[in-house]
């Protein structure tokens, strides 16, 4: 959420979260005060978000686990989420 100008692709709610929570790293209040849940591990892959895809796309294009569940990428362990990267 870096870019203030956002994507074509990005929901006016989003375009609007972007204008309002800051420009720079020292007023970026809105991505320093949220945390992501995914709400369903075993049933969201973990490619199919089209910014990350876009954002990362020649770790995406490398990638073994392009249909893999975003549950299958890891696990918590000890409260802290371990990738599993093969």
């Amino acid at each position: 959420m870096n870019n203030s100008n956002g994507s074509v692709s990005d929901s006016l709610w989003w375009r609007d979260i972007r204008n309002v929570c800051g420009k720079g790293e020292r007023d970026n209040w809105f991505n320093e005060n949220i945390t992501w849940i995914i709400g369903s591990r075993d049933k969201i892959r973990f490619w199919d978000d089209k910014p990350l895809k876009e954002k990362f796309s020649k770790i995406h294009s490398n990638s073994n686990q392009k249909n893999i569940l975003v549950g299958e990428m890891g696990a918590w362990n000890m409260e802290v989420w371990e990738w599993k990267f093969f």
